[in-house]
């Protein structure tokens, strides 16, 4: 066996990329059903020119892609920050295509940012942020060893990695199909804006003598097909954003580490500051989507598609959904202009948020946003998990399924 491997620095971000030549590594992965990708023929014997499966929502993404040239890449400090709308490539490999990078439309016109490799390993410190206004999608002719981070999370009203936005003026519903409605002000009150929603509904907007704000629709389809972010908060004050997508592809195996981490949760909106002026609180993002796809799939570490909470109304703002089964908790908890909660766990729609105190001029609470989509498929439709998985397993926002042949 002979190994080839450069070592790499970006910024504080150190890449391994290896070639390898030999002879008895497994041959061609695609000896299974053709998904229409071209064959590279010659090179490295020992790089499978294709997949054996069809991987959802990328169509023959390795079409005119020389297999050959290939690398493993090793991502192995934080931080590093991988940009999902524009070519992100030459950082990454140690060698002109030694990782390819294509866009692809799906039906809905949502595209995505694809980069494909031999193989992909997150090494344990790494913490791998996803910008951009796509979903991204990592492909590996061979296997994903992910042992650190890989965030699309929405960061208060900014989203990443194909999670929606609101516009930043006027009064809007929240960007994406299940964005919120916004706040509203009249003379005598008026509402809070309502959570996205994605699998789960957004929470709606408190409302002061005046009806509450609906919170975002359900959207989507288990098998997220096709692959799309989260939906943001209407408009208001600081209104969240929706947590991204993200896609990964195996021909062998994907692996999540026991301390691994795979977020797109949404943004937490902000308090309120003057309900009569349309300035009330913002709902929180929905949780984006995660679909994981491989011949056998294992899951010790932690996925993570959780709501951001509303904003509370005394400039109380909410809280980003955290990568864990808790559930983010509504600014100015536990009174009557609170934030509603985000979706985590067994909790798939954001909270309602309080409706505001007329009293002490405590404009309403934003509803938080709902639960996004989680997704594994493998040959057998069972992948071993024994992490931790939020939304729950016990909800109909997490499935497994079949690798399409």
């Amino acid at each position: 066996m002979r190994n080839a491997c450069s070592l790499v620095f970006f910024g504080a971000a150190l890449l391994t990329a290896c070639s390898s030549s030999n002879n008895g590594t497994p041959n061609d992965a695609g000896s299974g059903a053709d998904t229409g990708a071209q064959d590279a023929g010659g090179g490295d014997s020992g790089t499978p020119s294709s997949l054996p499966f069809s991987p959802s929502n990328l169509g023959n993404v390795l079409n005119g892609i020389d297999a050959t040239k290939l690398e493993d890449v090793d991502l192995a400090l934080a931080p590093f920050v991988i940009d999902s709308d524009a070519d992100d490539s030459g950082k990454i490999q140690s060698r002109a295509g030694g990782v390819a990078y294509v866009q692809v439309t799906q039906p809905n016109q949502v595209k995505i940012g694809v980069y494909i490799a031999r193989s992909w390993t997150i090494g344990p410190d790494a913490i791998i942020t996803v910008k951009g206004q796509f979903p991204l999608a990592l492909v590996a002719l061979t296997k994903h060893e992910i042992l650190g981070q890989v965030l699309a999370e929405a960061d208060g009203d900014v989203a990443h990695g194909g999670g929606y936005t609101t516009p930043a003026t006027g009064s809007a519903k929240g960007g994406g199909p299940g964005g919120g409605a916004p706040a509203a002000g009249a003379a005598t009150g008026g509402t809070a804006s309502g959570g996205g929603g994605y699998c789960g509904a957004g929470g709606t907007g408190g409302g002061m003598n005046a009806s509450p704000a609906a919170g975002g629709a359900v959207y989507g389809a288990a098998t997220i097909s096709p692959l799309q972010g989260g939906s943001a908060s209407g408009s208001g004050q600081f209104p969240g954003g929706g947590g991204g997508a993200l896609q990964f592809v195996a021909g062998a195996s994907i692996t999540v580490g026991p301390k691994a981490i795979l977020s797109v949760c949404g943004g937490g909106g902000g308090g309120g500051a003057d309900v009569k002026t349309a300035h009330g609180s913002g709902g929180g993002g929905s949780g984006g989507a995660i679909l994981l796809e491989a011949p056998t799939v294992e899951v010790a570490g932690t996925l993570a598609a959780n709501g951001g909470s509303g904003g509370g109304g005394n400039v109380t703002g909410g809280n980003d959904g955290s990568p864990n089964a808790t559930p983010a908790t509504g600014g100015a908890a536990g009174t009557s202009w609170s934030g509603g909660d985000g979706a985590a766990a067994a909790t798939v729609s954001g909270g309602n948020g309080g409706n505001g105190d007329v009293a002490q001029s405590y404009s309403p609470g934003g509803g938080g946003g709902g639960a996004g989509w989680i997704r594994i498929n493998t040959t057998s439709g069972t992948a071993t998990v024994s992490g931790t998985i939020s939304p729950a397993t016990s909800t109909t926002c997490v499935t497994q399924g079949k690798i399409a042949r």
